[in-house]
């Protein structure tokens, strides 16, 4: 992919991402800490999952976008916090899973793999912000690769059916540590 196209995609990513926190209310965002009119969440070890069951392809109703905001975040704690993809995918991708992702394969049967091991010991997440909202689902996150080569800012956004994910976009930009800006990624 060109620089150029890259950061397109980054840019409307953005642009999204803006649109979904602006259109958000207070309501919506019910449970994540507020953190410059952001909504941020996942910091707290030990914190109950907010759903216990799996999730509803068929969910609908008033309360969807509060449902859907649930899903999101213990849906990204599950992955990028406790790094157990095989228990993310089971409670929230339990059928299609559609991918954007160039290089990678359509599926669960490629990505729970592939993941795992994009996780194995000593890969690290943190950082993360959660946002959700008008049936998307975004994590700004950074990682660090298990052998310490490379680390990247990572923006990955899913799209719900009821409370499930169903498909997956995402960006990403190395860190190199040299960056001129001090307000870099995060």
């Amino acid at each position: 992919m060109t620089m150029k196209k890259l950061l397109l995609n980054s840019l409307v990513a953005a642009s999204v991402l803006f649109a979904v926190v602006s259109a958000s209310d207070s309501g919506a965002l019910a449970g994540l800490e507020s953190r410059g009119g952001a909504a941020h969440a996942l910091g707290r070890p030990g914190k109950p999952t907010p759903l216990e069951g799996r999730c509803d392809p068929e969910a609908r109703g008033p309360d969807l976008a509060q449902r859907q905001q649930a899903a999101g975040a213990d849906f990204f704690d599950i992955l990028l916090r406790r790094h157990d993809v095989q228990t993310a995918f089971d409670k929230y991708i339990p059928g299609t899973y559609i991918q954007h992702n160039p290089t990678a394969q359509q599926g669960r049967a490629f990505a729970i793999p592939f993941i795992q091991g994009l996780f194995a010991p000593p890969a690290a997440s943190s950082n993360i912000t959660v946002f959700s909202g008008q049936g998307y689902v975004f994590a700004h996150h950074k990682y660090v690769q298990p052998d310490g080569r490379a680390v990247y800012a990572i923006m990955d956004y899913f799209r719900f059916q009821g409370t499930c994910l169903v498909e997956h976009w995402d960006v990403m930009q190395e860190i190199t540590g040299d960056e001129p800006n001090p307000l870099a990624y995060f």
